[in-house]
């Protein structure tokens, strides 16, 4: 059994993730030198604060990391990753992008990217389950959409 550690009051540490969506691509960010997984591509978002809801903390956290504001949408999944320094339950949403420039701050750069092909980047490892779950739904909305194609 791996042991998961905990913030300094033993608590799993609530973060979010950011799955935004745009011409058929989305968008992943890159930790810069310097930060903790400096060089991993993410999903952007951050930690939730004591009395924010995730919703909150992903407009709050897109604005201060990229300078963008989101809509956030539909949730996605949560998932419990064990860093050695940390352990971290990661709730993703799908949101779309409605203003802003975007301005690094934890990261160096983003990338667009075909969701078919994001196993090509070195993904954090919590953000990996993320990945898997946007390529499960997109193979079961090929599904369905070849089910009613077939019965249509």
């Amino acid at each position: 059994m791996v042991k998961q550690r905990t913030d300094r009051d033993n608590r799993i540490v609530g973060v979010t993730a950011a799955v935004i969506v745009r011409d058929g691509k989305i968008l992943i960010a890159r930790r810069k030198p310097g930060k903790k997984r400096a060089g991993f591509w993410e999903f952007p978002g951050g930690k939730i604060r004591d009395g924010e809801s995730p919703e909150e903390c992903l407009r709050r956290e897109l604005l201060e990391e990229l300078n963008i504001q989101v809509a956030v949408k539909t949730f996605l999944g949560s998932f419990v990753h064990s860093y050695p320094d940390i352990t971290v339950e990661l709730k993703a949403y799908l949101c779309t992008w409605t203003d802003g420039e975007i301005t690094f701050r934890d990261h160096d750069s983003i990338k667009w990217v075909n969701p078919k092909k994001i196993a090509r980047f070195r993904l954090s490892p919590a953000d990996i389950p993320i990945a898997d779950r946007i390529l499960t739904l997109l193979e079961e909305n090929f599904e369905d959409d070849n089910h009613e194609n077939r019965n249509g």
